[in-house]
């Protein structure tokens, strides 16, 4: 039996602002503002001001970004095939029985941000090999993505190939940007 509670908009949340600050490291008079009038502020505001505070943050020398997944798209990969996931602005719940490839849509991502390992690396099999699809030469996929800048980006990669394309997309156009 599923079971989903909503939250409605006009609920009152009480946050941790003290836990909020500690876990992105927030200083200065950011920190006071927010300590100030912490009984004022709602989910988004919190968000915002750590998005706009935390924009030019750098944590070991590198530069923190937010990303968000606007689509996935999987034409082959394990057991799922033409499968087209559009995720909205808030919290996305991937959710179904054991084995219906929650953690499959999960390796997708990470693999197609970050290529597939052929290598076992200590495992019994290679991503490579558990989610290579048995009936299909096709082992792709896309997402589509924004950043807290607003550009949105296209990756596109073909498993077998190790052939990646990634595209900055406009409203007009798509740019395929050439990678070194």
């Amino acid at each position: 039996m599923k079971k989903i509670i909503k939250i409605k908009n006009n609920t009152k949340i009480n946050y941790n602002i003290e836990k909020i600050i500690q876990e992105n490291n927030l200083k200065g008079l950011f920190v006071k503002e927010l300590l100030n009038n912490k009984n004022n502020y709602n989910e988004k505001i919190i968000e915002k001001s750590i998005r706009n505070r935390t924009r030019n943050f750098k944590l070991n020398n590198m530069e923190r970004i937010i990303l968000k997944i606007n689509k996935i798209k999987i034409n082959s990969y394990g057991k799922i095939k033409n499968k087209e996931i559009k995720l909205n602005n808030n919290l996305n719940i991937i959710y179904g029985k054991n084995e219906s490839g929650k953690s499959t849509i999960l390796n997708f991502i990470f693999n197609i941000l970050y290529g597939i390992q052929k290598n076992k690396n200590g495992k019994e099999i290679s991503d490579y090999e558990k989610y290579k699809p048995w009936d299909s030469d096709e082992f792709s996929g896309k997402i589509t993505y924004e950043l807290d800048n607003k550009n949105k980006y296209e990756i596109y990669r073909e498993f077998n190939k190790k052939k990646i394309q990634i595209y900055l997309m406009n409203k007009e156009k798509k740019y395929q940007i050439n990678l070194i």
